[in-house]
């Protein structure tokens, strides 16, 4: 109503208004807005998706992600028997998951349950006997992601930016080149725009 500000003394007028509903919506809000003094009455207010009361609505649509119920009533992975180097594979694996989840852009168009992709990952990941067998399910793990674009509006982050995210992990000689490499280049074309 903000381009239809009413002003003034009025009779009662019905007033309407038609919004899309964006399907990741999770709440609706409304209310009425005095601005300045005097009063406001308001009577009959009724919301409705597509004409329909909100009680005789269809029920919302899932999209990818939310179809995805694999893992809703858990995962039933157990840690046991962790020694140094099954933690070290574990801060990897969660520094990999986190980065990717904000930087590739097929987890930002919502096309991948992420959370649920590192229950799949972990079974297999946590047998990786070798770091080579490790980096080698990583990097089969991102490229199940599909192809990333060369991005052409990405930036570098600006050498005096007040914060900045420690990259230096990826580059670390702890992890191969072949993986360290896949790493660096979706950090060069990662995602813009909105994310799911």
């Amino acid at each position: 109503m903000q381009s239809r500000k009413i002003k003034g003394t009025n009779d009662w007028k019905k007033y309407e208004i038609e919004l899309k509903l964006d399907n990741r919506a999770q709440q609706i809000v409304f209310g009425g807005l005095l601005s300045g003094t005097g009063k406001i009455w308001v009577d009959n207010l009724e919301i409705t998706i597509d004409g329909k009361p909100l009680d005789q609505t269809p029920e919302k649509e899932l999209d990818k992600v939310q179809k995805d119920q694999k893992f809703d009533k858990g995962s039933n992975i157990t840690f046991a028997n962790l020694n140094a180097q099954n933690i070290k594979n574990l801060d990897l694996l969660g520094r990999i998951w986190g980065f990717l989840k904000y930087h590739h852009p097929e987890i930002a168009k919502g096309n991948v349950n992420w959370d649920y992709e590192l229950f799949r990952v972990l079974p297999e990941y946590q047998n990786a006997k070798t770091t080579a067998k490790r980096d080698a399910i990583l990097i089969a793990w991102i490229d199940k992601l599909g192809t990333v674009e060369i991005c052409k509006n990405c930036k570098e982050v600006s050498q005096d930016a007040y914060l900045k995210p420690d990259s230096n992990w990826m580059t670390s000689s702890t992890i191969s080149k072949a993986l360290s490499d896949n790493l660096q280049y979706i950090q060069k074309n990662r995602n813009q725009g909105n994310h799911y």
